[in-house]
């Protein structure tokens, strides 16, 4: 019997729209297809060359002195400018608005807009650098950089770090943010090493991924992975030098984070400012097309970083004239050129060149197409402008990212040394001689690209507190905390000054570290921490009083010096505005710390590169060796087990909190093939989980290891899993197993 079932209006549409869910994905991508095809066929070849430069903000801003802006558009400049695709802010002050806050900029960006809507049937894309929070905004919290956030070794905090950053985007009109920095870091003399999430490709990528979800988890604002590749591989780590990195090398090091992010649907990528075995990445089209368009299978919009192209004639020297760059730039598969100063003259040479055949206008079409899918994606042709009173609300006073970036500056911090149980203070302690550099200093916590390239001003934070501040407001009203403010004249007499401080002091807390700096401006030949900071330390180790020494910085430094003078050490790469508070609630006890190193300390400058992840022969000798970090607890594993299940390794273990306080631990799982066609590292990290545990709790914790996550590059560099014996190592524990 048939049975005929009656539908009503009502649930027709439910099945219209169910049918249209199930498949609006690819009816979506069409449809923008369409779209571009479209709109393509009727642009002009000038039209579709301005659409692939990008202008600094700083172009169009009214002029004040020689070099300065008064940070208000100039509409009569900008007017001239509606051809081009995108503007971005700089890292320097001239790319703020004056006065610098949320609605300001909302403000700004919302003129920008307009005039573009108003001269142009293309709207314009705004984009800037939010590498640790909303970094460019006076008011807006800070985040730890990206070496501090993989410390926490917790991507789903980095992936919620990353998503208030994009809502904070979103409110002030950027749609384009120029991170995460996917660079894997082996030599930390290299100024930009905080920029990275550390030396190990595994927990890049997956940090890297975090990143990218968090950033463009909305649709409105797309991510960019940079910077594509082998960036911070320079042979000595100096920003910028040249790169000579074995094929091989690439592909295991450098390639992976890129690999993760294009899989995770990154939009952008933006190209190495260096050189990779003799060639300018921006110039070469082995990496940007074979590698990245035709292996990788990315469809997205390469950009070249600032200025760049210039550096083709006048750096690199590879190119005769600004015209030849830009021919070879184009042709290598670079889509969209960051060129703040040389707008007009490459405009110009890049018409030239296709009139001319130099240039095919099928390859400007690529990247046409590209940028056009790019804005249809991210909603720009029917966007509206932005509502500075949101922007205020979302940026300014926002208790719930406080309370986040608070949280992820915790996490990060990795506690190295703790002898006898110095830490955690007590809050009733009588009385804290609190000093050092970085005590009384925001921007020491905050680094470079906070506000300014360079870093900020005290001034320029507004939210937050300071380590000593945090300190005050943390001990017991009957506390006692002294400061002598960092070297008021010489080092000597500054020292002098403290140590008869010290005598009064029940405990000192020394807060030390970097000054600010980003690039290569930060960029150092040794490592080892400063003279006077190590004066300052020895002296007070032999006061006979405990010493705990706080490191703020943004790389490893080699502390050996100050090990047998400051029983208590903890380190944080630069923790942001919520610095302060963290550093206080893990000093006296209010979080139990449980960041882990991502990358190796050192135990002196010669010793560099160092890295744990070495091949086998290579001695590997750490002041502190990477995935290390120290608790107010202890932990105890038992009872590794592994088992061979289809086409993966299922691992367990227990681990049990046997101290009295509760505590987190981050069980990482390494692997290492035993024999194999080519040499592969002594051992690799390949998973791993953070649990929190009551005391005297145990857990077990599984893994499952996919074979594909044990693939290696053969003599073909083919990608393969090959038979044979796999060690698995837990926490000092063992098991070997065949595949």
């Amino acid at each position: 019997m048939v049975v005929m079932r009656r539908y009503t209006p009502f649930s027709v549409a439910i099945i219209i729209l169910l049918l249209f869910i199930m498949g609006s994905g690819s009816v979506y991508s069409e449809s923008i297809d369409r779209k571009v095809n479209d709109m393509l066929s009727q642009m002009s070849l000038e039209e579709k060359i301005g659409q692939m430069f990008v202008v600094e903000v700083s172009t169009v801003m009214e002029r004040r002195g020689p070099f300065g802006t008064s940070g208000r558009i100039d509409t009569r400049k900008l007017k001239g400018l509606t051809n081009v695709g995108s503007i971005f802010s700089g890292g320097s002050l001239r790319a703020n608005p004056v006065p610098n806050n949320p609605a300001t900029w909302t403000e700004m960006i919302n003129n920008i807009k307009q005039v573009f809507n108003d001269n142009s049937r293309i709207p314009v894309i705004y984009a800037l650098d939010a590498i640790h929070g909303n970094n460019k905004v006076i008011g807006a919290p800070i985040s730890p950089h990206n070496l501090g956030l993989a410390s926490t070794w917790n991507p789903e905090l980095v992936e919620r770090v990353y998503g208030y950053t994009s809502d904070s985007l979103e409110a002030i009109g950027v749609s384009w943010n120029y991170a995460p920095v996917l660079d894997v870091a082996r030599d930390p003399r290299w100024g930009r090493t905080y920029e990275t999430f550390g030396e190990d490709p595994f927990l890049v990528s997956v940090m890297g991924a975090a990143s990218v979800r968090g950033i463009q988890k909305s649709g409105r604002v797309c991510a960019t992975a940079k910077h594509y590749i082998g960036y911070s591989g320079s042979e000595n780590g100096m920003d910028r030098d040249p790169s000579y990195i074995p094929k091989r090398e690439l592909y295991e090091v450098y390639y992976p984070p890129f690999k993760k992010a294009v899989a995770e649907g990154v939009k952008t990528i933006m190209v190495n400012s260096g050189e990779v075995n003799g060639i300018p990445v921006h110039v070469s089209k082995w990496l940007l097309n074979d590698l990245l368009r035709m292996e990788l299978g990315f469809s997205g919009v390469i950009i070249s970083d600032y200025a760049d192209i210039s550096k083709l004639h006048d750096y690199h020297m590879v190119a005769k004239d600004y015209e030849e760059a830009i021919i070879r730039a184009v042709n290598a598969g670079v889509d969209m050129f960051m060129e703040p100063d040389n707008y007009p003259g490459f405009y110009r040479f890049l018409i030239e060149a296709v009139k001319e055949g130099t240039v095919s206008e099928e390859r400007i079409n690529q990247s046409v197409s590209r940028i056009l899918k790019l804005k249809m994606e991210l909603g720009l042709f029917n966007e509206e402008l932005k509502d500075p009173a949101n922007a205020e609300k979302i940026i300014s006073n926002n208790s719930e990212a406080v309370e986040l970036f608070r949280q992820a500056a915790r996490e990060s911090i990795v506690l190295l040394q703790n002898k006898d149980n110095v830490l955690p203070l007590s809050r009733e302690i009588k009385s804290v001689l609190v000093v050092g550099n970085c005590a009384e200093s925001m921007g020491n916590l905050c680094g470079g690209w906070t506000i300014n390239w360079q870093g900020p001003e005290e001034t320029d934070l507004t939210t937050g507190k300071t380590i000593l501040e945090a300190i005050k407001e943390k001990v017991a009203p009957g506390t006692r905390v002294d400061y002598i403010k960092y070297r008021l004249e010489s080092i000597d007499i500054y020292v002098k000054k403290v140590l008869e401080a010290a005598s009064d002091a029940e405990a000192i807390i020394v807060a030390i570290g970097e000054e600010p700096y980003a690039e290569m401006m930060g960029d150092v030949q040794n490592i080892q921490l400063p003279a006077d900071q190590i004066k300052l330390i020895k002296a007070l180790g032999n006061t006979g009083k405990p010493v705990i020494t706080v490191l703020i910085t943004g790389r490893p430094l080699a502390v050996g010096p100050i090990l047998n003078s400051t029983p208590g050490l903890l380190l944080s790469f630069l923790p942001g505005t919520e610095g302060g508070n963290a550093v206080a609630d893990v000093l006296f006890g209010d979080y139990n710390p449980s960041g882990k190193l991502p990358i190796t300390i050192p135990k002196y400058t010669g010793q560099l590169p160092l890295y744990y992840n070495h091949k086998p022969g290579v001695d590997y000798d750490p002041q502190f060796p990477f995935g290390y970090g120290l608790s107010y607890t202890s932990f105890e594993y038992s009872g590794l087990t592994v088992k061979k299940q289809h086409d993966s390794l299922q691992i367990s273990v227990d681990v049990k909190n046997i101290g009295d306080v509760g505590g987190t631990e981050v069980v990482q799982v390494y692997i290492n093939d035993v024999y194999s066609s080519v040499t592969t590292p002594v051992r690799e990290l390949k998973d791993f989980k953070k649990v929190y545990l009551r005391p005297g709790e145990t857990r077990r914790v599984e893994f499952v290891i996919p074979f594909t996550k044990l693939t290696l590059y053969n003599e073909n560099f083919v990608e393969v899993v090959e038979p044979g014996t796999f060690e698995i190592q837990i926490a000092g524990f063992s098991r070997r197993v065949k595949i």
